[in-house]
């Protein structure tokens, strides 16, 4: 029974993970933002700075992912991303 909730789970996971990455590459990413978040003018600009951030670092592709260092650096400054998801 417990490994039927885990894998429903890694299921829902996974499909977050392609919503996620599907909004991203339409460019529709304030579809997955709670409009409650978006009270400050540039929330929603820091918000999607999150969303690549954190897709970059699920890439299928370990070798495609960030480095911590580097994650660290765009969360603190406002330093450009120069990856894409892949």
């Amino acid at each position: 029974m417990q490994l039927h909730l885990v894998m429903r789970e890694a299921k829902r996971f996974i499909t977050l993970i392609i919503f996620a990455y599907e909004r991203w590459q339409g460019k529709e990413t304030r579809q997955m933002i709670d409009p409650c978040l978006t009270n400050e003018p540039y929330s929603i600009e820091r918000i999607t700075r999150c969303i690549h951030i954190a897709l970059l670092c699920i890439q299928e592709d370990r070798k495609s992912r960030p480095h911590t260092s580097s994650v660290v650096d765009w969360l603190n400054n406002s330093f450009d991303t120069p990856y894409r998801c892949s």
